[in-house]
């Protein structure tokens, strides 16, 4: 064991390993393409000389295009359409053939080119926006009323308290209202106060009318909620009235009554 020979790598001052190549030793380029050895005429070539260039056919033309290798590989590997193109004139034309299309713009009437996957549908931004701020009048689907909004838009009411109404009245809220229309009293349903929505609002005195369902009511977070708007109304000077579904039911005229009498 003592007489065999140790072959140990070379070492620094510092008795770390030393990476290194035999000046002696040297690298031999082999042509990626053809396989053959070559002399390199700068240090990142990767083809022999007679593979450096090659002739393409450009796919829209079909003009045949002499251009080196590595260019055409980076052209390949990076081009999403996977096509040659000898000229950007030959790519423009091909994509308004292929991937664009004509289309009507919807305020002008004028003919555009957009490609096919596209949402775009106006020929500029100034044709968007004239179309965009373009109203129109429509007439109120609850309180009939004519109001104005954009073409494009889909509301249907002329504000919130109407959209409540027509879509969030209960049974005994519409008891209640045409009580007060037969009574001929002048009121708003559903009107803001605060950062509150009450059923019924009566402006000429100041009172509010609340319908209460015994299920939805009984709750402990809508008994809280009531609370505080009881509160918030009582404090804001408004006189304040609830009557339950089992009232307003059993004699919803009585309910009414009691209101007059008060004004």
């Amino acid at each position: 064991m003592d007489n065999e020979l140790k072959i140990s790598k070379p070492r620094d001052d510092k008795g770390r390993f030393k990476k290194y190549l035999s000046p002696n030793v040297k690298q031999i380029p082999i042509c990626k393409n053809c396989g053959d050895d070559f002399t390199r005429n700068s240090g990142n070539q990767l083809y022999c000389n007679a593979c450096f260039n090659i002739n393409v056919k450009c796919d829209y033309c079909s003009n045949v295009k002499q251009t080196r290798r590595t260019l055409y590989d980076y052209h390949k590997k990076n081009n999403s359409l996977g096509k040659f193109f000898c000229s950007k004139l030959c790519r423009t034309n091909w994509e308004k053939e292929n991937r664009n299309e004509t289309r009507f713009c919807k305020e002008c009437e004028n003919v555009f080119v957009i490609w096919k996957s596209s949402k775009q549908n106006f020929c500029s931004r100034k044709c968007y926006d004239i179309w965009q701020n373009t109203q129109e009048i429509r007439v109120c689907l609850w309180c009939k009323e004519e109001f104005k909004t954009q073409h494009n838009s889909k509301q249907t009411y002329c504000s919130k308290r109407c959209g409540l109404a027509r879509n969030g009245e209960t049974s005994i809220e519409i008891l209640m209202r045409k009580e007060l229309d037969k009574k001929e009293i002048k009121y708003r349903q559903y009107e803001k106060i605060g950062r509150f929505f009450v059923d019924f609002y009566l402006p000429k005195i100041n009172t509010i009318i609340e319908c209460d369902g015994i299920h939805w009511h009984s709750k402990p977070e809508v008994i809280e909620r009531d609370k505080r708007k009881n509160e918030y109304l009582k404090n804001n000077g408004y006189i304040l009235y609830r009557f339950t579904d089992k009232e307003i039911n059993s004699d919803v005229k009585d309910c009414v009554d009691k209101i007059k009498e008060l004004g």
